[in-house]
């Protein structure tokens, strides 16, 4: 579903400047937005992706363009056994929290990054014959801050677990799980 939005303002100090250098600017925001959702028997979608302009009528401001993204998504590959999900989020965050911020998306301090976070899961799934159940389970994660100075990483973890559970038949059940992180960060650029 396409949306979205725009805004005139007009701020005094457009570059957040100490008293006596303030310069005053127009604003024109200009924000679209798409929402998506989609639902098959075996896939899944749902996210949003947005686009937020700010063009400035004082000559000394460049324009501001930022994207902020949060998609998520699966498919069963191959049906009652192998799936895979994976996402997508970008946002804008503050290095410091002490560092000068503003709630305003139009007024840059200098304080703000964009992070980038990308998530690949493939994984087993099903039940044998006899109720037992399994999964094993990858889940990738690369996080990217370059932007800020801050490091990037990469982040697995190895999900195994197999067991039949209890039932009104069986007064006792078994299980099996395994369970390993792994953690990389890059080199400080």
């Amino acid at each position: 579903t396409p949306g979205g939005r725009a805004t005139i303002d007009y701020t005094d100090n457009v570059g957040l400047a100490q008293p006596g250098s303030e310069q005053g600017s127009g604003i024109l925001g200009v924000r679209p937005r798409v929402d998506l959702s989609g639902r098959g028997s075996r896939y899944s979608v749902d996210g949003t992706i947005e686009l937020s302009g700010y063009f400035y009528t004082a000559g000394q401001r460049d324009d501001q363009y930022y994207t902020q993204a949060n998609l998520f998504g699966n498919v069963e590959a191959i049906e009652r056994l192998f799936f895979l999900e994976g996402g997508v989020n970008i946002f804008q965050n503050f290095l410091s929290p002490l560092a000068p911020i503003t709630t305003a998306d139009a007024l840059q301090t200098g304080n703000r990054y964009t992070s980038y976070v990308y998530q690949l899961n493939p994984y087993l799934q099903g039940q044998l014959k006899d109720d037992t159940n399994y999964l094993l389970r990858w889940n990738n994660r690369w996080s990217d801050y370059s932007s800020s100075g801050l490091r990037s990483s990469y982040a697995s973890d190895v999900i195994g677990n197999i067991g039949r559970p209890s039932s009104p038949g069986r007064r006792f059940g078994w299980a099996l799980n395994y369970n390993s992180n792994y953690v990389k960060y890059n080199a400080q650029e």
